[in-house]
């Protein structure tokens, strides 16, 4: 059930992350207002990482910040660690 739970939230705020990878590129370029980075660091620790991750190269955003590409999958690696950790506990 925890496990069931875990990747849910996972995944949903993945896919937001993911989505608001893609308005940040998009705003980028059209030179409009930006997502702060605190948002989106925010977001991927909560659960998102994986998202941002895959953003990051689908899109080709942020992929020169140091932070992003240290803590990004840094953060990628915890939640599928604790995914498995809790899909091996049952």
């Amino acid at each position: 059930m925890i496990f069931k739970l875990a990747l849910f939230i996972i995944s949903a705020l993945s896919i937001l992350c993911f989505i608001l990878m893609y308005v940040d590129k998009r705003r980028a370029i059209d030179g409009k207002f930006r997502i702060s980075e605190s948002c989106l660091f925010s977001i991927s620790l909560a659960g998102g990482a994986i998202g941002c991750l895959a953003s990051m190269y689908v899109f080709r955003h942020k992929t020169k910040k140091v932070s992003f590409k240290i803590l990004i999958p840094l953060f990628s690696l915890t939640h599928v660690a604790l995914l498995v950790f809790l899909f091996l506990r049952g």
